[in-house]
């Protein structure tokens, strides 16, 4: 897993797939992703390319990764087949060795030349058939084109308000709706009720970072007070996101941020998927939900959310994360 390609490849599988998807694309390479080591869709890729590496499928979950996610595909940069991951099959899959190849070579052109002289026809020298080629390698294919079969699920869905802070992916298109506001939901925090005390320091700093930033978001919090969760960079963007696109997005100026409403749940609360050296992965699923009583704006998102975090003195810190979008449905 040290190469830029295998990792590359390893980034896409954990930005692009969900585990249901990985547990698919695992039945059609002949793998069982269950018995991969690892927990979670952090561990169980680095497994699954290591196994396809070790069986010889490697360039098989290349290929199939590009043809369910053509778009992100080309945008990861991973190198082609033919320069990037290398994939040497085991002893038991190779069929004959190079020198038994060329004798059969060797023979068939004899026999050919052989029956050209004797029937006075000339060979003619027929064109080559094409090769089975996906949308990715066709001559003339664009990524616009390619995108059309098959769009990834990243690239169609709507930018998340939180997780898009760090990507470049275009931003979303904010709707109204005339339904009327949800009874706002009880937000879970570190209570003794809920057996935080005794959970992981990652898992705590992950609930501790998401309540600061719902009262950042409104208001209540100065955002200096998000650095004790949030890396300084993430941090910056999140500030920039509250001061300017989020209330462009609810047609809100600076003055009437006292008159937002930001509520949000754990779906799937958050549990730790990873850990190594001095960092933590915790993963979750949320739903947040953006009202206020001026208009009828109203922004909802359930996503999956993938954080990775550092230990720094006794506690850690969110230092990056990425998310996929489940529904943008109010509930």
């Amino acid at each position: 897993m040290n190469d830029p390609a295998t990792a590359k490849l390893r980034e896409l599988l954990l930005a692009e797939f969900t585990e249901a998807e990985l547990v698919q694309l695992c039945k059609e390479l002949g793998l069982n992703y269950e018995a991969l080591p690892g927990i979670g869709t952090f561990g169980k890729t680095r497994a699954l390319i290591e196994e396809a590496r070790v069986q010889g499928k490697l360039r098989l979950l290349q290929r199939r990764v590009r043809d369910l996610r053509p778009l992100a595909y080309l945008q990861s940069g991973i190198p082609t087949e033919d320069s990037g991951l290398q994939n040497l099959p085991p002893p038991s899959q190779r069929s004959f060795p190079a020198a038994s190849k060329r004798t059969t070579a060797v023979l068939i052109l004899f026999i050919g030349a052989a029956v050209a002289v004797v029937s006075g026809l000339v060979l003619l020298q027929p064109s080559p058939s094409p090769l089975m080629m996906d949308s990715a390698t066709q001559p003339g294919a664009t990524p616009e084109t390619i995108a059309t079969s098959n769009p990834p699920l990243l690239a169609e869905s709507p930018t998340p308000l939180i997780a898009a802070l760090p990507t470049s992916l275009p931003s979303p298109t904010p709707y109204a709706s005339p339904t009327p506001m949800p009874t706002p939901t009880s937000v879970p925090t570190a209570t003794p009720e809920l057996g935080l005390r005794d959970a992981h320091p990652a898992v705590r700093a992950v609930y501790e970072a998401n309540e600061r930033l719902r009262e950042f978001f409104i208001g209540k919090e100065d955002y200096r007070a998000l650095e004790s969760q949030w890396s300084s960079s993430l941090v910056e963007r999140l500030r920039k996101f509250a001061n300017e696109r989020l209330l462009r997005l609810m047609r809100l100026t600076p003055e009437q941020r006292t008159a937002l409403n930001v509520q949000f749940k754990y779906v799937r609360p958050p549990t730790l998927v990873d850990e190594f050296a001095s960092e933590a992965v915790v993963s979750t699923r949320e739903y947040w939900e953006y009202t206020t009583s001026l208009n009828t704006a109203q922004i909802c998102e359930t996503r999956d959310y993938s954080y990775r975090l550092r230990k720094e003195g006794d506690g850690y810190r969110i230092y990056a994360y990425n998310s996929r979008l489940i529904s943008s449905r109010c509930n």
